[in-house]
């Protein structure tokens, strides 16, 4: 037991980021610079993660829990993965990215939960849940969805353990997961990107290609004001497609 104790305090997962199949993944600092920010969003994220983890200490004496769970709802292509890992890249915590296709069988969540238990400070990060066990009693034949539940709000305490899940779905959460303190106990919304944001998204594209300077400000706000109701990932293909037509 010594040797296990010893493996998770100061072995080689202490503090990394790595998927479930164990392949560790780089901590990338500069993530953010791609993210199309809602200052908004990223107040949240920054209060709900980052200082909730800094106030676990605080937290635990005061008897109260040391656990969350957050839920990045919105469209596809909105950035809410490429957040996940910014925050994976700006946190000490241990990291570990959960995804469907990994998810190849029954306990895969609850050895997820257990080793998250005892590398703590830890932050799980679960692309498209809605995909990996389920958001909607609905889908409650879903081998998963009964395996995360428990996991989350079980018997034993997540002490330490900060849940971020990703869903494009967030009309389909069942109120009793995500209204339910100890689950989830933040839906946080991720948008279409305004116009400022898409702004940023062409700015900081056709900066890095060479292109007329000249004209790059007054076509980015035409071209902003045009692409309204795109996500980050669309507006971004505009600009790659503009160009492989380039060299074409």
């Amino acid at each position: 037991q010594a040797l296990i104790d010893a493996f998770f305090d100061h072995g080689p997962l202490k503090g990394r980021f790595f998927d479930i199949d164990y392949n560790f993944i780089v901590k990338d600092k500069d993530i953010g610079e791609a993210i199309a920010w809602d200052t908004l969003v990223q107040e949240e994220l920054k209060r709900n993660v980052i200082d909730f983890k800094n106030a676990m200490p605080a937290l635990e004496q005061l008897g109260l829990s040391t656990s969350r769970g957050i839920i990045l709802a919105g469209p596809p292509g909105t950035g809410k993965t490429m957040i996940g890992k910014w925050l994976a890249a700006h946190t000490d915590m241990t990291s570990i990215l959960v995804s469907a296709e990994l998810v190849r069988q029954r306990g895969s969540i609850r050895t997820v939960y257990e080793h998250a238990r005892l590398l703590a400070p830890s932050l799980i990060i679960v692309e498209d849940i809605d995909t990996a066990g389920g958001l909607d009693r609905r889908a409650s034949d879903h081998p998963l969805l009964g395996e995360f539940l428990q996991c989350m709000d079980g018997m034993v305490k997540n002490n330490g353990v900060i849940t971020v899940a990703t869903t494009n779905h967030s009309s389909s959460i069942d109120p009793a997961i995500a209204d339910r303190p100890g689950r989830f106990d933040r839906v946080i919304e991720v948008g279409l990107p305004n116009k400022a944001q898409r702004r940023g998204i062409l700015t900081q594209m056709l900066n890095s290609l060479d292109t007329d300077a000249s004209v790059i400000p007054s076509f980015i706000q035409s071209l902003a004001s045009r692409s309204e109701g795109l996500s980050g990932a669309w507006v971004a293909e505009i600009v790659q497609y503009a160009q492989i037509l380039a060299f074409s």
